[in-house]
């Protein structure tokens, strides 16, 4: 196994694959980490669906002591990215508990479109493995948190711009929203009361913090908590909220994903910090 070191520890066999990159295999349990330093290329692939530039680590900035993920560019109009990382347990997962901090940074003023504005938002996505296969980068659409083509998946959209359902469009966005399936699972939308972009005209801010703990079986749900990179504050737009609606979603061989784009208006996504565990209870 060359480039592989391997640690036991209490029963769990933990492969070191690159720097920065740590994988457990132990039957149905897993864990994906991945801070991006070192080659780190090793777990994940990215993909270009639109114009602009693919997605590809960067290094250190101002704002930004260590390597991260900038997933889209935010340069060029239509630009549309996914990254998919490989997969991390050998059996089925009904609970998974993700971290990761993610950064939006606005081309140009909070507000507008043609250049200025800051648009549209990206998805913290989970692919099942055997629709999705173990690796390779998902295909997403024109949707505006960057949805999947196919289904299998479950998104956690944060939004930037558009409001989504019942919510109106204010113009500066800020909200998040769940889907399965590419479809939004009804009374998910939900507003944030922090600017989920710490930059503008191009000039990088600081990374905000995403908590997530899915639990599927008899009672599904998800809790999700955010913590602003800028004050601290941390606020949970959604708390054990109830997936029952959701049947098609269940136990499943589920993978990490992440996808982004923008329209009219465009922003910069960083990602840092990915740490999902998958676990069977």
């Amino acid at each position: 196994m060359k480039g592989y070191m391997g640690l036991f520890i209490n029963g769990v066999i933990f492969f070191i694959v690159a720097a920065g990159v740590l994988v457990s295999c132990t039957g149905e349990k897993g864990v994906t980490i991945q801070d991006f330093e070192g080659s780190g290329g090793a777990l994940f692939k990215g993909v270009k669906l639109g114009t602009g530039s693919p997605p590809e680590i960067i290094n250190e900035d101002a704002s930004a002591s260590s390597s991260y993920l900038q997933l889209q560019s935010g340069k060029t109009f239509g630009e549309s990215n996914g990254v998919g990382f490989d997969l991390s347990s050998r059996g089925v997962s009904n609970h998974i508990v993700a971290d990761f901090d993610f950064r939006i940074t606005c081309m140009g003023s909070r507000t507008g479109f043609s250049g200025g504005g800051c648009a549209d938002g990206f998805s913290f996505l989970l692919l099942d493995a055997s629709k999705h296969g173990n690796s390779g980068a998902p295909a997403v659409t024109q949707g505006e948190t960057g949805a999947l083509k196919n289904g299998a998946q479950f998104a956690l959209g944060f939004n930037t711009f558009y409001n989504i359902g019942s919510l109106s469009d204010g113009g500066s966005g800020n909200s998040v929203s769940l889907l399965f399936n590419n479809k939004f699972i009804h009374g998910s939308a939900k507003p944030i009361s922090f600017d989920l972009a710490t930059g503008t005209q191009g000039k990088k801010g600081k990374f905000h913090h995403a908590h997530i703990d899915l639990l599927l079986g008899e009672k599904p749900n998800i809790s999700v908590k955010l913590t602003s990179g800028v004050t601290g504050k941390t606020i949970t737009p959604f708390s054990k909220f109830d997936l029952s609606s959701v049947a098609e979603m269940k136990a499943a061989k589920w993978r990490v994903g992440f996808a982004s784009r923008c329209g009219d208006a465009c922003s910069e996504v960083d990602i840092d910090n990915v740490n999902v565990s998958f676990s069977r209870e």
